[in-house]
């Protein structure tokens, strides 16, 4: 076997396989043989006539005998072979088939698609700036209050609701019919001691708007259209629903007091002053961690940059479309299918997809600088090094980790890859 190669692009070349003399004698001949064993000849039984007889009706066709001496001289090691030979990184096989086939030679051309290449830049040159955050007194007070609403109880009231109030109701939800009157109850537009808090745009705009003011008990009519981009059977009709209210709820929110913020039960927490304390040193936390992964990636894009990075169009389409699979498990989870779901959104499967390739393309070069930049710098993570994160991430024995992922290679392999970036991040921090 010879093989040659042509670069047709960056992420792409033509892998060229000659197949001649004895190596293709053979190969013929093997191919004859499998013809043998299941041409139909008439006055034999299939695969029983003589092989002189066999290469009578074979002489008939060359090209059947060409086209099983092919399968049989280039099988999928044979590529593998000569890929390894030729030290070609091979993502993917695009096509392959003859382009001469004769009684002298075969000729097997195969377009490959190549792994992602990254010729790193000098990425130590990078700097990039890291924000100092800081956290203000109307901050603090602000995720204080906040903290406290999310410890407020619901208490019934008499008085009529108001927005941020919870109401408790039942409520049909019907279309005009062609007269124009109320015709039947339209699928899932019904419930029943139903909570909805008023002013959290849950429901369709004017329907929460229009039971402010009423009490338990009080019933209404309220009369709303369907949004533009909604679901197809509703987009831009009017309705009607029905709706009977059993309780007004009001949001009953503590007052910042050493009692209240004992009831919120944090750890070490127990006086108004030390519960400041605690949310100053969460947002400071908080922010800092963000400022942290926003100079990460910052960098890691900047060395993007000044980086030779050579990514096929089929692989990124590949990772986009893997998104794309994502985005609509997800939205069939909700119990909608994708039209409904670009009805509501407004969006276009094009304009989502094109998206997705770009970030596609964005996430795959960081990928690859990173792990240029972690070999660059001969950052490794061990398997013992992995383990050993895992016990302690979940408090368990390293003997317990070790036979809980003997069957599970990827959790490995996830976190080391985890672990390589955090070694990677603390390398560039230092420069």
């Amino acid at each position: 076997m010879k093989h040659s190669i042509e670069n047709i692009a960056p992420s792409r070349v033509k892998v060229i396989i000659t197949i001649d003399g004895d190596e293709w004698a053979a190969a013929k001949d093997k191919a004859v043989a499998n013809i043998a064993k299941s041409i139909k000849i008439d006055g034999f039984r299939q695969g029983k006539a003589p092989i002189s007889r066999v290469k009578i009706e074979i002489n008939k066709n060359k090209e059947w005998l060409y086209e099983e001496a092919e399968r049989v001289a280039v099988p999928d090691q044979v590529l593998s072979q000569a890929f390894a030979e030729e030290n070609l990184p091979v993502y993917g096989v695009i096509s392959r088939g003859a382009t001469k086939r004769n009684d002298a030679l075969l000729e097997h051309v195969v377009f490959v698609v190549l792994f992602p290449q990254c010729k790193l830049g000098d990425y130590k040159t990078v700097k990039v700036e890291k924000a100092a955050p800081s956290v203000n007194d109307e901050e603090v007070m602000a995720e204080v209050t906040r903290r406290l609403q999310d410890n407020a109880i619901l208490q019934v009231s008499e008085d009529a609701a108001k927005m941020g109030d919870t109401v408790v109701m039942d409520f049909t939800g019907f279309l005009p019919n062609a007269e124009g009157k109320l015709g039947e109850p339209f699928e899932g537009g019904s419930a029943e001691n139903f909570s909805l808090e008023l002013g959290s745009g849950q429901f369709i705009p004017g329907f929460e708007e229009a039971l402010v003011g009423l009490k338990a008990g009080e019933k209404k009519d309220v009369k709303v259209t369907f949004p533009e981009q909604y679901v197809e059977n509703l987009a831009g009709k009017p309705a009607v629903f029905k709706v009977t209210v059993h309780e007004v709820k009001v949001k009953v929110v503590p007052e910042l007091t050493d009692e209240a913020v004992a009831d919120l039960a944090i750890e070490g927490v127990n006086t108004v002053e030390e519960f400041k304390n605690k949310v100053t040193t969460d947002l400071l936390t908080a922010k800092t961690n963000r400022a942290d992964a926003e100079w990460y990636n910052n960098t890691i894009d900047e060395i993007v940059t000044i980086s030779e990075v050579v990514i096929d169009e089929a692989i990124i389409a590949n990772e986009a479309a893997d998104q794309d699979k994502k985005l609509q498990e997800n939205v069939e989870k909700q119990g909608l299918t994708m039209e409904q779901y670009f009805e509501i959104t407004g969006q276009k499967p094009a304009d989502v997809h094109a998206v997705n390739m770009e970030n596609a393309k964005k996430n795959l070069s960081a990928f690859l600088v990173e792990r240029e930049v972690a070999r660059a710098a001969g950052l490794t993570v061990t398997d013992e090094e992995a383990i050993a994160a895992i016990a302690a991430q979940y408090g368990m024995e390293e003997g317990a980790v070790k036979n809980a992922i003997a069957q599970n290679a990827e959790v490995l392999n996830s976190w080391k890859s985890h672990l390589l970036q955090v070694k990677t991040h603390d390398h560039l921090a230092t420069l």
